[in-house]
């Protein structure tokens, strides 16, 4: 029989795996490779909110995944649309149907922000730039709906995005 600590800690070891792939991730000088990386981490991080309950965050992970893979080969506009698309509907069924709290407008926010900048950009900078942005909103989440390591896995992706722009700022 699962106890509740069991239950928790197995839903928080998925998002301490997702940190460490996302370590993984960052440490890539190839765009492809951090796709590939980036998107392994979604995987484990859809699973943890899932398990927490939190679905604007699970199904913005779980599009991550597939969005990832999409955009090793397809990085048009149309394909950004259909993403959009695909978090805008997810946004309104939680929103009209499953009248979920205002805390998921900040994931699907996220969600958005993070669909364009890996399907448009191709630099590493500006994707960079603008998860920045991104991750903040998903820590600000991470934090409303009780993930202590989502939380931890925001904070570190927030540390290693400071740390890349203050490099950047000293060249």
């Amino acid at each position: 029989m699962w106890s509740f600590e069991s239950t928790w800690l197995i839903t928080e070891l998925f998002a301490a795996f997702a940190l460490l792939a996302n370590i993984v991730a960052y440490r890539q000088q190839q765009v492809k490779q951090y796709r590939i990386y980036s998107g392994f981490a979604m995987l484990l991080l859809a699973i943890h909110f899932f398990r927490l309950e939190a679905y604007a965050a699970s199904v913005g992970c779980s599009l991550a995944v597939v969005r990832n893979v999409v955009s090793l080969k397809y990085n048009d506009w149309f394909t950004t649309g259909i993403f959009v698309a695909i978090n805008l509907f997810g946004l309104g069924v939680e929103w009209f149907y499953l009248h979920h709290g205002s805390e998921i407008f900040i994931a699907y926010s996220a969600s958005l922000i993070f669909t364009v900048g890996t399907l448009r950009l191709q630099n590493l900078v500006d994707i960079r730039r603008w998860f920045t942005l991104a991750e903040g909103l998903n820590l600000a989440y991470a934090l409303v709906v009780g993930s202590v390591f989502g939380s931890i896995y925001s904070v570190f992706n927030l540390g290693v995005l400071a740390v890349f722009w203050i490099k950047r700022f000293r060249q």
